[in-house]
């Protein structure tokens, strides 16, 4: 489709999409660079406060990566609408990076005391559900985006069907909920509200994904108007705080919260504004051949955006807590400064090694032509990224008990990261063995549990205290060995249907 000089083609979103991932997280990075301020370097106030209100509205970002995400979704569900195909590839491209980022944030925390001991916090950190209990927001961003590939297919599906009266019925469906949520449990609501009213953008990018693939094309006078509209969104979000002193009685940091809808709503119209106003600047330079660093520069931040954000943030909070410095000292420039450098490095090399290791997990079992067909990926990815898990699992908890002094302890969870390795190896080669490996590799897991409890004395102190403690510790064991022969039973017979199939299909 041809691009008139009178319209603008929605499908530049898709071709500045990269570029515009790499513009959301650096706004974002700013936003928490806390401490950096240009009166370190000028004394020019009007600098100083435009600098300080750009840096400040960093979290806008956010609602530019979300539209981003339910476009990008849009176009991907829309080419291959199996649900367990698109989970895979979503979860698959976030989680590994994720898990092996937050297995080294926890291992940090541990090492300088800051670990809250126990099984229940340590497992609701390394799959992301602790912002969901207690509300920390370390890693909240990732905690929201699985929970929205879960129930994507199902915003797609009735958006597909009811168009903008679904996307609109979706949003205020949300939208009632976070107020529900608000009345009825606030301390809830001061725990969720930043993921809650982040969900509406999020819902409006997959309907606008429709558009934005098949090229719809608008009049420039939208554009325009696109500018009047985040400009009213800017003077709105910069009236925000004289506007409720001003209408609330007694409003002040504690209640903030529970009026912060009325900044974050007008801050995802503005992302949205943005992300379309942008994509036209993006394109028009990139046809007239301007700005082509700047613009690789962005793309390359893009590629790496859901590492950098999880890097980067922790690295500045941690330095910025070690670091006593004078808050105009120019010495935060060159701090956020190497913080930005040493995290590209390390988002790369994450990124490196997660692809590395996934590509091996996932390598198809020998003669398996029904798995090259495509038949039971879903199965293979659950089996071989529970073994990722394991391995991950184990190599921690024996760095953590080494460190307290349980060499024998620590050398077992070693040795479960090894036989997971195994494990791996005789699933590729196609081995009996595999199934009763992945066997021993579950049932191994609460055993060593049990005995890093009975090392500290809590397990015995609990049994022997009767009641619900106990009945409760109970329940867990036979739940774990329950599940691990479970998946022992349910994986041998695929297994044993694959061989079937295929001892048939040779003959």
């Amino acid at each position: 489709m041809i691009e008139s000089r009178k319209t603008f083609n929605l499908f530049s979103i898709s071709e500045a999409r990269n570029v515009l991932f790499g513009i959301a997280t650096l706004w974002i990075g700013l936003f928490h660079s806390d401490y950096l301020n240009l009166s370190q370097i000028t004394d020019n106030q009007f600098l100083n406060d435009f600098f300080n209100t750009f840096r400040g509205f960093g979290n806008v970002g956010v609602d530019m990566f979300l539209l981003l995400s339910g476009i990008g979704l849009y176009f991907s569900f829309t080419k291959d609408r199996r649900v367990l195909t698109f989970w895979k590839k979503r979860f698959m491209r976030v989680l590994p990076s994720a898990f092996l980022i937050a297995t080294v944030y926890v291992s940090f925390r541990y090492v300088n005391g800051r670990f809250t001991s126990g099984i229940n916090y340590f497992l609701s950190r390394m799959t992301f559900t602790y912002f969901f209990w207690k509300g920390e927001r370390v890693f909240w961003f990732i905690s929201l985006i699985l929970v929205l590939y879960l129930v994507f297919p199902l915003f797609y599906k009735i958006i597909e069907k009811y168009k903008f009266g679904g996307m609109i019925g979706l949003i205020a469906l949300v939208v009632a909920f976070t107020f529900a949520v608000r009345f009825i449990a606030p301390a809830k609501y001061d725990l969720w509200e930043i993921a809650l009213c982040r969900v509406p953008v999020f819902i409006f990018g997959i309907w606008m994904g429709k558009f934005v693939m098949e090229k719809k094309q608008i009049p420039k006078y939208w554009l325009l108007i696109f500018s009047a509209i985040a400009i009213g969104m800017i003077a709105l979000m910069c009236c925000y705080t004289p506007m409720m002193k001003a209408f609330v009685p007694g409003y002040n940091k504690d209640v903030e919260t529970m009026y912060i809808f009325i900044y974050r709503y007008p801050g995802t119209i503005l992302g949205t504004m943005l992300v379309i106003l942008d994509s036209y600047v993006i394109v028009a330079l990139r046809r007239r051949g301007q700005c082509n660093l700047l613009r690789n520069f962005f793309e390359f931040v893009g590629m790496y955006s859901m590492e950098y954000y999880m890097i980067y943030l922790n690295i500045n909070h941690y330095l910025e807590r070690i670091y006593e410095l004078d808050r105009n000292s120019k010495q935060w420039m060159m701090l956020y400064f190497g913080s930005f450098v040493v995290s590209l490095v390390l988002c790369v090399l994450v990124r490196k090694v997660c692809d590395y290791f996934m590509a091996y997990m996932q390598r198809k079992p020998k003669g398996a032509e029904e798995l090259r067909a495509g038949k039971n990926k879903w199965y293979e990815f659950l089996i071989y990224f529970g073994l990722f898990f394991v391995i991950g699992f184990s190599l921690i908890w024996s760095f953590m008990n080494f460190y307290d002094g349980y060499y024998i302890l620590g050398a077992a969870f070693i040795g479960v990261a090894v036989l997971a390795v195994f494990t791996r190896n005789y699933l590729a080669w196609r081995k009996p063995l595999g199934p009763m490996l992945v066997y021993i590799l579950t049932a191994v897991i609460p055993v060593l549990y049990l005995i890093r409890e009975s090392f500290a004395n809590e397990l015995f102190r609990t049994i022997l205290g009767g009641g619900k403690k106990a009945m409760l510790s109970t329940f867990l064991v036979l739940a774990l060995t329950a599940g691990a022969v479970a998946l022992n039973v349910i994986y041998f017979n695929k297994r044993k249907e694959l061989f079937v199939e295929q001892k048939e299909a040779e003959e």
